[in-house]
Order: structure tokens, then sequence, then C-alpha cells
């Protein structure tokens, strides 16, 4: 509730009068009892507020504490994706040159000179 809220609703509360009591028969003709617990009940209701305020600041620091924590799990797991996909292109390329390699290789084998050089037969 906000201080407007309870303006208004202080000044709407009037007091209770029943029919069949008069204030003259009322244990407190001047209304101390009544002041001291509307009074007793605007501290609580005060503390609950400053309470509830607390609470959400407390909740709001929470949740920044946790987005900053899920931002740099997300930034983490990025840079993770990004690495794998870089070890990724560097093994494509690494498989592409040892099939260039093996090609290129038995292609020489292929040659002659190759089996005078090497062939022990």
């Amino acid at each position: 509730m906000s201080p407007a809220d309870i303006a208004t609703i202080r000044s709407g509360v009037r007091p209770i009068v029943h029919p069949d009591v008069g204030p003259e028969s009322s244990p407190d003709p001047d209304g101390r009892e009544n002041k001291a617990l509307v009074d007793l009940l605007q501290t609580q209701l005060e503390r609950a507020q400053a309470e509830v305020v607390d609470a959400r600041v407390a909740l709001a620091a929470a949740q920044e504490r946790w987005e900053a924590r899920l931002d740099g799990l997300a930034a983490d797991l990025a840079e993770a994706r990004q690495t794998r996909m870089a070890e990724a292109e560097a093994n494509a390329r690494r498989e592409v040159e040892l099939q260039r390699m093996q090609v290129e290789l038995k292609r020489l084998r292929a040659r002659p000179w190759w089996r005078r050089l090497f062939d022990p037969g």
C-alpha cells in the first residue's frame, strides 16, 4: 500500500456507533483506549509496510544477482560453442588435408620410379 492509500483509508475511518450503547455507557468515554489501539495498529501497519519494502529490495537484488549469473553462464556457453565450432572446423580441414595427401601418396606409388626405388621385389 502506498502512503496515499493509507491516508485515504484513515480519512474514511469513522467511529463505530452501536445503537444500544451510547458514549456515556462506554467504559472509556473519551476514547483513549480506542486511540491507543488505533495508534498501535498504525504502527504495526507501518512496520509491515517497511518490511514489505525491504523484502522487495532484497528480492530485486537477488533477481539482479541471478540475472548476472545467468548472463555469465550464457556467455560461457556461447564461448564453449564457439570453441567447439572452431575445433570442428580445424578437424574438418585436417581431414580434407589428410585425404588429399593420401590421394597424392597413392598417385605417387603408382608411378614407375616409386616402384623402382621402394619396392624390394
